[in-house]
């Protein structure tokens, strides 16, 4: 004779087992704990500021298109004021060109304007005007005249810069890193090896710095 009894408690619980195993192994990876190497983040960076000896190393993958991006370089340049000497930074490239159209060309022309020592300049002139330009169908002019405001002496050597299949493949380079490193939105930011968010990059920083150096 069946025992409908002991049959359903063993149903009932295998249930259970799967629906728990199935939130385990759906839950999201949590990459915030891993370590990176550092010296793969460092190597060959083409945009560095800050002391090369300092404490804390700050790595970001950024997209001049993000707004997120732009809401965290407020957060980044409010840390880096604070922690002067402290902290060295260093900005790569990684244009979400699948939804942002004019992303690519707007680290491109960020490229042209290091050309004529103003990468840091136009950076910040490219987020405060993203607004702008971001959805045109042709941002070139607009970006010629950002040069301008960013005190680029040079326009035509500017104008030169944007066509060369070099600048393209310095981002390509940054983007390829980006994706070896697991790197899937923007902005992703490093801090000496270990990925954090936006938002816990002030605690992140602060966290290294109050332990004895």
């Amino acid at each position: 004779m069946i025992n409908w009894k002991l049959l359903t408690l063993i149903l009932g619980g295998t249930v259970l087992i799967l629906i728990a195993a199935s939130l385990f192994f759906s839950k999201p990876v949590d990459n915030t704990s891993v370590k990176f190497d550092q010296q793969k983040l460092v190597v060959g960076a083409a945009h560095i500021t800050g002391d090369e000896n300092a404490p804390v190393t700050i790595v970001e993958f950024s997209d001049f298109q993000c707004p997120a991006c732009r809401t965290a370089a407020a957060t980044l340049d409010g840390v880096l004021e604070k922690h002067k000497g402290e902290i060295k930074f260093i900005y790569r490239h990684f244009p979400l060109t699948s939804i942002h159209k004019n992303a690519m060309a707007a680290s491109i022309a960020s490229e042209a304007a290091d050309e004529q020592g103003k990468f840091w300049e136009y950076s910040k002139a490219l987020f405060d005007k993203q607004d702008a330009w971001e959805k045109l169908g042709n941002p070139q002019d607009l970006f010629v005249n950002l040069a301008k405001e960013a005190g680029m002496a040079d326009l035509d050597k500017f104008k030169n810069e944007i066509g060369k299949q070099a600048r393209r493949d310095m981002i390509l380079a940054d983007m390829s890193l980006g994706n070896q490193l697991g790197v899937d939105a923007t902005p992703t930011f490093f801090v000496n090896g270990n990925k954090v968010s936006a938002g816990g990059l002030t605690l992140a920083v602060e966290k290294i710095l109050s332990k004895p150096q």
